[in-house]
């Protein structure tokens, strides 16, 4: 049940981070003006559709690692790497917060990929030890 509940859910992340992917390319710097919101110096316009087009990019890279975790959430390796791609999201998202103070937390561009990789990596961890049992069974197979 709780691996349907993840499979369900890395698919859904998977295709709104596709869609999310897609805005990038489209409208330009107007997502990541709903995530970086404090910048100390005024950012040219060729600058933030550079910006945008790069997080369309890296977004396209994790929403396709998420959905093949969840074609195949048995696989490790993907499995693995879709735990890995959340917590690349997780500490970026923070550290632009925290670290180079260029987003807020209180922006719903930030705090949003905050929770949902932050519960991500929360549950993928937690199914770990059940990921890691059945690819022991299905080695032996």
């Amino acid at each position: 049940m709780l691996l349907t509940g993840l499979r369900v859910w890395l698919a859904v992340v998977g295709s709104l981070a596709l869609f999310s992917a897609i805005q990038s390319f489209v409208s330009g710097s107007a997502i990541t003006a709903k995530i970086y919101t404090h910048t100390s110096t005024p950012i040219r316009n060729e600058d933030a559709l550079l910006t945008a087009r790069l997080f369309g990019v890296w977004t396209s890279l994790s929403a396709t690692v998420r959905l093949l975790a969840a074609a195949d959430v048995k696989n490790r390796k993907m499995y693995f790497a879709a735990l890995v791609s959340f917590i690349i999201a997780f500490v970026h998202f923070i550290s632009e917060a925290a670290i180079y103070e260029t987003a807020s937390l209180t922006a719903p561009g930030l705090i949003i990929p905050v929770i949902v990789s932050g519960l991500s990596i929360v549950w993928m961890v937690a199914m770990l030890p059940f990921i890691l049992s059945q690819g022991e069974i299905r080695k032996n197979q």
